[in-house]
């Protein structure tokens, strides 16, 4: 049995790679392939293009690909990482295996660099969500508002400069002391902000509509056709009626959980106020009619 020889069979796959690169990129076949695919789609390939977006350098290849995303109104979703790890001396890590995709902006999307050795090229991982993700919040240490001016004042009483700095131990000392006091100073200094609430008051059912709503907006504004805004206003009026029942269902709720002692102690305490002025503004009559027709929801829309 005779082996081939190594040294020849690198020069080979080194000159298709050449050929393979001074090839022009086949825009005509990606369009048609672009053509025959559905409203929404993902392609995902080694597309042996260099481009800033993407990649560390430009080249032709690259070029006409963006030429041809920018046309056709894509956007290229690439990791970070390099995904082609070159064994030549000569060439350098680069990105070459990414995504070309029309996704609406509402999908968000995250691509994972797997980094499986078996090739000179490192396979990538498109992650789909129906949902954004939540935005990480930056580490600090000055959570909340900071007083500037409390934070100067901590910082000048607990310094002291008469400190010997004879050995390394204590440079390394001095230094873990003024760290210790910068970050005590500052959460001394700085006032927690109240957590954000997430909680979602709307049904299913009103988000369904809300949603359906808006894409009858969109397309009678695409389409201007008659039939596109009938349903438009239909679905319009049906949102205001399903809107309007949440909204009573809502006071209701919240107008048993409030003690009748100080519904009336701010029911007295606002008709003392209207009774003050003498001269009913629209402003301070629409109050007191609402005050009169419909006291406890008035009560209840103070407090929201």
């Amino acid at each position: 049995m005779r082996l081939p020889d190594f040294k020849s069979a690198m020069n080979q796959l080194s000159e298709r790679q050449a050929l393979k690169t001074r090839r022009p990129f086949p825009s005509a076949e990606l369009g048609n392939l672009v053509q025959s695919l559905s409203f929404t789609h993902i392609i995902g390939a080694d597309f042996n293009a260099k481009h800033q977006t993407w990649s560390r350098s430009t080249n032709t290849r690259g070029r006409t690909l963006q030429n041809f995303i920018s046309l056709n109104h894509l956007k290229v979703i690439a990791s970070l990482s390099p995904t082609y790890w070159p064994s030549h001396i000569n060439r350098h890590p680069d990105t070459f295996d990414f995504f070309i995709t029309n996704l609406p902006n509402r999908f968000s999307t995250e691509i994972i660099n797997l980094n499986d050795p078996a090739s000179d090229h490192t396979p990538v991982l498109l992650q789909i969500g129906a949902h954004p993700s939540l935005k990480k919040s930056r580490p600090t240490i000055t959570p909340g508002t900071t007083n500037w001016n409390k934070f100067k004042d901590t910082i000048s009483n607990k310094t002291t400069l008469n400190i010997k700095l004879k050995s390394i131990t204590d440079v390394d000392q001095a230094i873990a002391k003024l760290t210790d006091d910068i970050q005590k100073a500052a959460l001394d200094s700085s006032t927690q902000n109240p957590p954000y609430s997430q909680t979602l008051n709307l049904s299913p059912e009103l988000r369904r509509f809300i949603a359906e709503k808006r894409r009858a907006r969109s397309k009678w504004q695409y389409t201007h056709y008659p039939a596109d805004k009938i349903k438009y206003n239909f679905l319009s009026n049906k949102l205001k009626s399903l809107l309007k029942t949440h909204k009573t269902n809502l006071y209701i709720y919240c107008g048993l959980r409030i003690p009748l002692p100080q519904f009336a102690a701010q029911t007295t305490h606002l008709l003392s106020q209207i009774r003050k002025k003498r001269i009913f503004s629209p402003k301070n009559y629409q109050e007191y009619s609402n005050l009169i027709l419909f006291p406890h929801q008035h009560y209840i829309c103070r407090q929201l």
